[in-house]
Order: C-alpha cells, then structure tokens, then sequence
C-alpha cells in the first residue's frame, strides 16, 4: 500500500484520489492472486476465507477514506 503514503503527501484531492484507484488496483491484483492460490492448491477453503475477509476489510478502509478526501 506504498500508494497510499505517497498520495497523503499529495496536496491537491484529485493527486490523492489518483494513488488511491492505484491502491485499489493493487488490492484488485491481489484478490486475483488469492483464488489463484486457492485453485491450484496452495491455499485451504479456511485460509482463503481468511485472506478474503482481510482483503474485504481493506478494501472498505480504503473505500472509506476515499470518501473522506472526496
């Protein structure tokens, strides 16, 4: 989440929204990566479930913030 320390040293709301869509790319990567995980075996259904719900809490926090700048 390296975006998102460099957009809070942004001044103007539209630099600090920019780093977070990135933010939320990543996170959208990340998801992706996790299934991927998940399908070929490298990860259990529980640990999954939680990867996901942890992934699902970032990505509130991250929704959240979001509205506060905008």
């Amino acid at each position: 989440m390296s975006q998102i320390a460099e957009g809070w040293l942004r001044r103007s709301k539209k630099d600090k929204l920019h780093f977070l869509e990135i933010a939320e790319g990543s996170l959208l990567e990340l998801e992706s990566h996790g299934e991927v995980a998940k399908e070929v075996g490298y990860w259990n259904k529980e640990q999954y479930e939680n990867f996901n719900k942890q992934r699902s809490w970032v990505s509130y926090l991250l929704y959240k913030y979001k509205k506060s700048i905008i």
